[in-house]
């Protein structure tokens, strides 16, 4: 299937390997950052002033800022069904279609949270905010689209083609493509679990390091419910604050690139950054940090160093979160562990990924 030229090459130059995916990822994503942004914006000003005692939670002001800003980041494998379509050529609506079908199951009370198959246990209400989930099944739709527009007659196109490639491409995500996705985010609790067993300093530079790489492709979210279950099961978690020094990373990395960007890119990137101190990473990341590679590869460097200190430090969190910023450090407050040294662990894990963004962030001009 053919990417579109704005995907397919850079500087007039075609896109191979690592940098092919980083263009592809960036395509899909460039189109709505600032929506991202924005939303981001609001949700931190929303906790901001309810922290403050400003508002209530079931005041009419936070309800409209929860509602405009939540909704963004719960309904994003819509977006990212729109602009997948349009990268890889295939059908917009198709693309919306199977976006809503992996967020439908969310909405369903009656519904199972998971189904069982030939004994495997196959979870369908994990997918609110999935990435991977939602552009493979768009980019395989395409291609089961297509399949069916060579045989079926052209008097029956415009209703049978759509209503089988739904059923063929819900079945390949809902059995295939999703379970995926969140056996691979067990595989990388299980594997953060024995590591950590082994030593915390190894744990911690591992799973730092692999953290923006699951912001990246939504896979966090199935590491999120571990750590839920480590506080109600231990009383505390070690593996959100590692989470939250990747948030540092990636947020330290998109301030240093302030230097580099060019000048009409300078506002969009500090309006990445407000979202990013409140631990929305998602506009820093496919905005500025991915978009340019670098500055991405850097943060994720710094959070591996973060990640190793902060677990070294014995710093655990006690409620959780699945938003993780500067407002929350009171929550790393309990038995053996410090919100002092976490607090140290975030500016010394942002203070790398500035310095190095800043010093080594330069951009190759194009042509």
């Amino acid at each position: 299937m053919e990417l579109n030229e704005t995907v397919a090459t850079e500087s007039g130059q075609e896109v191979r390997g690592l940098n092919k995916v980083i263009a592809i990822i960036s395509a899909i994503f460039t189109p709505y950052i600032g929506i991202l942004a924005g939303a981001g914006i609001l949700m931190a000003l929303n906790t901001l002033l309810q922290k403050m005692t400003i508002i209530s939670a079931e005041s009419l002001i936070s309800v409209v800022l929860t509602s405009v800003s939540s909704g963004v980041f719960t309904l994003l494998p819509v977006f990212i069904g729109i602009t997948t379509a349009k990268v890889f050529k295939s059908n917009v609506y198709i693309g919306v279609a199977l976006a809503t079908a992996l967020l439908f199951p969310l909405t369903a009370t009656d519904m199972p949270d998971a189904i069982h198959l030939f004994g495997l246990s196959l979870g369908v209400k994990g997918y609110g905010g999935a990435v991977i989930p939602t552009i493979l099944a768009v980019w395989v739709a395409g291609y089961i689209e297509r399949f069916f527009k060579k045989i079926v007659p052209d008097v029956a196109e415009v209703v049978v083609v759509p209503a089988l490639t739904l059923l063929v491409a819900g079945f390949v995500t809902f059995l295939v493509i999703g379970p995926l996705g969140m056996a691979l985010g067990s595989c990388i609790s299980w594997v953060y679990g024995q590591a950590y067993g082994f030593s915390p300093l190894i744990a911690g530079l591992l799973l730092g390091a692999l953290f923006p790489f699951t912001f990246v492709f939504g896979i966090h979210w199935s590491i999120l419910p571990v750590a839920m279950i480590n506080i109600q099961s231990l009383g505390y978690d070690t593996i959100l604050p590692i989470m939250m020094m990747a948030v540092f990373g990636q947020f330290g990395a998109a301030a240093g690139m302030i230097r580099h960007v060019a000048k009409e890119d300078k506002a969009l990137t500090i309006s990445t950054l407000i979202p990013a101190f409140f631990g929305i990473t998602e506009p820093a990341i496919y905005g500025v940090n991915l978009k340019h590679g670098k500055p991405f590869i850097i943060g994720a460097f710094a959070s591996a160093l973060g990640g190793g200190l902060i677990s070294f430090l014995g710093v655990k969190i006690f409620q959780f979160t699945p938003i993780l910023s500067a407002l929350y450090y009171p929550l790393f407050i309990g038995p053996d562990s410090s919100m002092r040294l976490g607090i140290l662990s975030s500016v010394v894990t942002f203070v790398i990924a500035f310095v190095g963004t800043f010093i080594f962030g330069k951009i190759k001009q194009k042509n």
